[in-house]
């Protein structure tokens, strides 16, 4: 037996009673209300952005700009300081060339600038280069100051550089003053343009080349070695013979470096894993 059970109605349906058609429609338009689906429950909490955030974060790491800045922050600074006066001396000699070389003289570690301000012109020379040789400066510190950086730390890296710029200036005007005295050199090379960061790298490439595995060293400080002489026989001037002191401290402080600095094992790559470093073992 079914039983049907009764169901109240709405109020306005009972004051609808008395009007059948009225009320099919109220009916009508409830049941269609039913059927639409109304406003959500709210706002509800904000998302979370912390997987955003290491995603992020993650990406950072793989940057190869993020990679090399942890990897050798000396030499990305120190590129970013050769950009700017590059530039600097860039539009300068589009507007003045005389101002650009009193610019470059005054920043010479020449006669002149070492007997006025000698600590300034040895620390200024290495931040300013002649015009249009930016792009090989820039090639030589990422492929040799940053290595040495990578391996042995920025200080023992600084420490080169500045030993070989420092030391090759200092000689190398020490040998000019006594060739002028001598009669030897003329009166032109007092306030030559003398800038530029190359007696520090070529220190810097001299102990990469003395560090390296000994089936590679000597052929590495050989091939380094003979252009420098070739060129300060075909050409001898006071920068080739820089250029030659140069390496010679840089072969004189692989020993420093190896006393110091006793440096082993493996430093990490990047995020993938450690890679193997060469480990600075002398050269005698």
């Amino acid at each position: 037996m079914v039983t049907c059970r009764a169901t109240s109605a709405p109020p306005y349906l009972h004051s609808a009673s008395s009007h059948p058609q009225t009320a099919s429609y109220l009916q009508i338009a409830l049941s269609r209300a039913r059927l639409r689906p109304g406003p959500g429950p709210g706002p509800g909490p904000l998302p979370r952005t912390w997987p955003r955030v290491r995603r992020t974060a993650s990406a950072s790491r793989d940057d190869p700009l993020a990679r090399a800045w942890r990897a050798a922050p000396l030499a990305m600074a120190y590129l970013c300081v050769l950009s700017v006066t590059s530039a600097m001396l860039a539009v300068v000699h589009r507007l003045d060339q005389d101002a650009y070389q009193r610019l470059l003289r005054s920043r010479s570690t020449n006669l002149a600038g070492l007997r006025s301000r000698p600590l300034y012109v040895l620390v200024a020379s290495a931040f300013w280069l002649e015009r249009g040789t930016f792009p090989q400066t820039a090639a030589a510190v990422a492929a040799l100051l940053a290595p040495l950086e990578r391996v042995a730390g920025p200080r023992p890296a600084l420490g080169v550089f500045a030993s070989g710029h420092v030391g090759a200036s200092l000689l190398v005007a020490g040998g000019l003053l006594l060739g002028q005295r001598a009669g030897l050199v003329g009166g032109h090379v007092t306030d030559a343009v003398d800038v530029g960061a190359s007696y520090g790298l070529i220190a810097c490439a001299a102990v990469l080349a003395a560090t390296a595995r000994a089936h590679r060293r000597w052929p590495l400080v050989g091939g380094l070695l003979a252009p420098l002489v070739l060129a300060a026989v075909h050409t001898p001037d006071f920068t080739a013979a820089g250029h030659l002191i140069a390496a010679g401290i840089g072969l004189a402080c692989v020993r420093y470096l190896r006393l110091s600095y006793p440096l082993s094992g493996a430093i990490p790559s990047g995020p993938s894993g450690p890679a193997c470093q060469p480990r600075f073992t002398g050269s005698g």
